[in-house]
């Protein structure tokens, strides 16, 4: 077996840089400096490396040598290790975009390359190239690659072209969105067809700007026309073998000589970790199992105590098995009842007169476990959220596997706990923690929340922290984070856990060196911990990830791994099991710390494990970025079955 990534590997050993140093005429005028500063900054065609008080670097000589506002100094060059790695890696990704604009057209500003087009009138199916760049303090690198396909509208669209498209829909759709893109700054509006407010921004956006773009996603496309769906689908390049073959095909056009001594063949070999072996999450009888379904068998590892379901079934759903999946699932329960079934009919405003009745007539923690074969309206369950009966909603056909996944979220919402990870290397005074921003608007503006969520060493959710209604960036105050561990402080002391010695933060997405800088005072100020280890959990940059055996591409298996320095490909879900389709690995970054790689890495594998959404199918995301992200989700939701997470 010979596992690999569709990646160049390389090694950056020197760079050129170009000094200038900034006029005594432009710092006396403030104004006039700062000015000039930010056009260096955002001006595209100025490959900026670093800029002080006194002057700046540039990776490419200026057009003009010397102006006014600044001299040229001279040319120096750096070596490895090297300190300014994101701004580098810009710059590399820039040299990456020339090579590949030889042969394909960029799409918008993306790291993304289109190399077929294909009609599906009223929209354009664009197969493509996505890469990503990786660079290490040691000069190593790669340059991840990716198919990916986007799908467009034709240029220049007009605002009848919007209008078209709603026309074709029989009955608004919720929850669909496209997005249209101007071409000369690439600003972006999101529109909802169905909300006149939406449109008539949108009008005003195409009659304002020249050249705009709409973009589509699957579900738009798929609620428009199956017919053009299945056919977006067959192009899509997401088969394994084709995947490679089109990466290969692609690739070869493109003459990488002399990029950083990249290694003559198309993909790199690699060797992996496997994390996925071992009896690491225990169930119900303290069971050790690899896979949480196997409570199917053995129990809940914490049943629900001192609660009542009662099935529901609306208009004729016929009863199932779901008495007998609560009886294994929730095994040495003390103090547990399930009534009897009640029917309701859906039409009726008075449905749920009698479930809530049987409601207040419990003293125990009380549950509806709704089953509906049909989409239901929005108000169809206000009457249980305005008298607080809670409930859980089952839609569709009884289904085992998802009614299982019903049942064990049934009984965790009454307290029952699936799983817990049986070994972490941690002790009792180490919690794990989830960080994620989530960004929205409202018509006060647009606004952030930061959500932190804690985690105990053996993957039980401990506590959660959120602050609302932030400046929207992607920044993180040292203030804010106080607020969050000073609510952690006051939770652990109130229910007296053990206080930490040790923090694995767990951050959704890339942190900047501030953030990092506000984590560690805060977690020496507010916790008295300086042992702190910092990790980035990354969704996006990956390579096809894969190996050859036996003459065919394969995929890896859940828990296999690829570890580099401080720098880690993770697979952890059950995607692993579709042999023929690419999967969607993670990428972990080791940002401060001082343990190892190997050790981080498996953590963030078993908490992907335990049970956050789904009995059979784990999640990608562990369960603390899992956890923080839904708590800072600020988008419209709606009603969907609850067994498909």
């Amino acid at each position: 077996m010979t596992p690999f990534i569709t990646s160049k590997k390389g090694k950056l050993e020197k760079l050129t840089l170009f000094k200038y140093k900034l006029t005594e005429d432009v710092i006396r005028q403030t104004e006039q400096c700062e000015k000039f500063k930010n056009w260096l900054i955002k001006y595209d065609d100025i490959k900026l490396y670093d800029l002080n008080s006194n002057g700046f670097k540039t990776f490419q000589a200026m057009k003009d040598e010397s102006t006014w506002q600044y001299n040229f100094e001279s040319s120096i060059e750096i070596f490895a290790p090297f300190e300014n790695t994101q701004q580098i890696s810009s710059y590399i990704s820039f040299l990456i975009r020339n090579a590949l604009e030889k042969k394909y057209q960029r799409f918008l500003i993306e790291n993304v390359h289109v190399t077929d087009t294909i009609d599906l009138s009223p929209f354009v199916l664009k197969k493509a190239i996505e890469y990503n760049v990786e660079l290490f303090n040691d000069g190593e690198l790669f340059v991840h690659f990716l198919p990916t396909t986007k799908i467009t509208s034709p240029n220049n669209i007009s605002y009848s072209y919007l209008q078209g498209l709603k026309s074709k829909f029989i009955r608004p759709v919720e929850d669909i969105e496209i997005s249209l893109i101007e071409s000369q700054r690439y600003r972006r509006l999101k529109v909802d067809l169905f909300s006149q407010e939406e449109l008539e921004k949108s009008q005003k956006f195409i009659n304002e700007h020249e050249n705009v773009l709409a973009t589509f996603n699957y579900h738009f496309i798929a609620s428009y026309s199956p017919e053009i769906f299945g056919k977006v689908v067959k192009e899509t390049i997401k088969d394994i073998d084709k995947s490679i073959f089109y990466l290969q095909d692609k690739l070869s056009y493109i003459n990488f000589e002399g990029f950083f001594n990249f290694q003559e063949k198309p993909f790199h070999r690699i060797n992996i970790h496997h994390f996925g072996n071992e009896n690491n999450l225990v169930i119900g009888d303290n069971k050790f199992v690899n896979k949480q379904s196997a409570a199917y068998y053995s129990g809940m590892f914490r049943p629900a105590n001192n609660c009542v379901i009662i099935p529901v079934l609306v208009d004729n759903y016929r009863d199932s098995n779901f008495s007998e999946l609560i009886n294994r699932f929730n095994k040495n329960s003390e103090l547990f009842e399930l009534l009897e079934p009640i029917r309701v009919d859906s039409k009726l405003d008075s449905r749920f007169d009698e479930l809530i009745s049987i409601k207040r007539k419990s003293k125990k923690k009380f549950l509806a476990a709704i089953f509906t074969e049909y989409q239901q309206p929005n108000d169809f369950v206000e009457p249980l959220k305005k008298s607080k009966t809670s409930f859980q909603l089952y839609l569709g056909a009884i289904d085992n596997f998802k009614l299982s996944n019903f049942t064990v979220k049934c009984l965790e919402k009454l307290g029952g706990q699936l799983s817990i990870i049986n070994d972490t290397a941690e002790n009792e005074n180490t919690y794990f923690v989830g960080i994620d921003l989530g960004h929205s608007q409202n018509d006060r503006g647009k606004f952030s929340n930061l959500a932190l969520v804690f985690f105990d060493n053996k993957g039980n959710f401990i506590h959660s922290a959120i602050n609302k209604n932030l400046d929207r960036n992607e920044a993180i105050s040292s203030e804010v984070i106080w607020s969050c561990f000073a609510s952690f402080r006051k939770y652990l002391k109130e229910n007296n856990l053990p206080f930490p010695e040790k923090l694995v933060i767990h951050r959704d997405g890339k942190l900047h060196l501030d953030d990092i800088k506000s984590i560690v005072k805060q977690s020496k100020k507010q916790l008295n911990v300086d042992n702190v280890e910092v990790l980035e959990i990354i969704k996006h940059g990956y390579p096809v990830f894969a190996c050859f055996d036996l003459g065919a591409y394969m995929n890896l298996k859940s828990g296999d791994c690829f570890l580099y320095k401080n720098y880690a490909i993770l697979i952890t879900n059950i995607q692993a099991d579709e042999k023929n389709a690419i999967i969607n690995p993670i990428i972990v970054k080791h940002k401060i710390g001082v343990d190892s790689m190997e050790k981080l890495t498996k953590q963030v594998y078993w908490f992907s494990r335990i049970y956050t959404n789904n009995l059979y199918n784990s999640t990608r995301l562990p369960a603390t970025t899992l956890k923080a992200n839904n708590i800072v989700g600020t988008s419209l939701k709606i009603h969907q079955a609850t067994y498909e997470g």
